[in-house]
């Protein structure tokens, strides 16, 4: 990526056809995370005690890469005049959304390695993304389960010995990525997480708000429906894990298809480990079918090494 950054700043950004030179979402990747204000001395600054504790569970060590990124680092990128969103410490990166030129000035910053070029963009005055898919809502589970096939789903992995035997996700912590959670706050399946304070964290990486309750896609509540729920008088379905609580992240954005959807996924994993997450559930890859064709992934870049997730 070095290579990039000195092609880019010796070409004047003149590549507009590129998978660089253009308005948009970057992701931007520095070079270090020198005199950063955080220790391994001291963990809560930037983990849960439950993450710590799972850690340690696991024999999982702590190490520079769970530092989260120089704040000074974002600041100095913030006053470059471009809009700045999530980080990633894993990645050492954050999310802006910035013009051709600001991408340059951002380039030319000592500790900016690199940059990449994730989606189009949204809030740059009134440029916006025009080839969005649509789907009309369901958001109500009467229309998708019968008890028929919850039966048949739960007998699918023997789940109702596990029940039977008290593993119903009490104590455990899940995180379901996915497009959003319409209605789950008023859906009488998942009355008991609300009453109970099940749902300890939400967050929507695509439009940069806590309110995941108001997507209108359908996915991530049926997607939830088979997790968590617990019957009602017109909808007979107990999920695998209805006594666990949950982290409602939805990473993707069903309006379009581009990389900046991979990193929200993995700023949903960063939150939902520094919340001590257990699980993570997720109904969501990335291969083809992106709005610009370079980000497609060939059958050879799931490596494990390639693609971002």
């Amino acid at each position: 990526m070095a290579l990039i950054k000195w092609f880019l700043l010796t070409a004047g950004l003149f590549l507009s056809a590129s998978s660089m030179a253009q308005d948009g979402h970057y992701i931007v990747f520095f070079s270090d995370k020198d005199s950063s204000p955080f220790s391994i001395e001291r963990p809560l600054e930037f983990l849960s005690q439950r993450a710590l504790d799972r850690r340690s569970k696991q024999g999982i060590s702590l190490s520079i890469d769970d530092f989260p990124v120089n704040p000074s680092y974002i600041q100095e990128v913030r006053e470059k005049g471009v809009l700045t969103y999530h980080t990633t410490r894993w990645f050492n990166a954050l999310l802006i959304e910035a013009t051709e030129a600001k991408v340059a000035d951002v380039l030319a910053l000592s500790f900016v390695d690199s940059v990449l070029f994730v989606a189009p963009p949204r809030n740059l005055g009134n440029a916006r993304q025009s080839n969005k898919k649509t789907f009309d809502p369901l958001g109500n589970l009467t229309q998708i389960f019968s008890s028929q096939n919850a039966a048949s789903q739960l007998a699918l992995n023997s789940i109702q010995d596990m029940h039977a035997n008290g593993f119903t996700g009490n104590g455990m912590l899940i995180g379901i990525f996915d497009d959003g959670f319409l209605n789950f706050r008023t859906n009488p399946s998942f009355a008991h997480l609300v009453e109970g304070n099940k749902v300890v964290d939400t967050y929507d990486f695509a439009n940069h708000t806590e309110d995941v309750n108001s997507a209108s896609f359908a996915h991530g509540i049926n997607v939830l429906g088979v997790i968590a729920s617990k019957p009602t008088p017109s909808v007979d379905l107990t999920g695998s894990a209805p006594d666990a609580s949950y982290l409602l992240y939805m990473t993707e954005d069903s309006r379009w298809e581009y990389r900046i959807e991979e990193f929200n996924w993995i700023f949903g994993a960063e939150r939902a480990d520094s919340a001590g997450v257990d699980i993570i559930s997720t109904s969501l890859g990335y291969t083809n079918g992106f709005g610009t064709p370079w980000m497609n992934y060939a059958p050879s870049d799931m490596d494990g090494k390639t693609t971002v997730i």
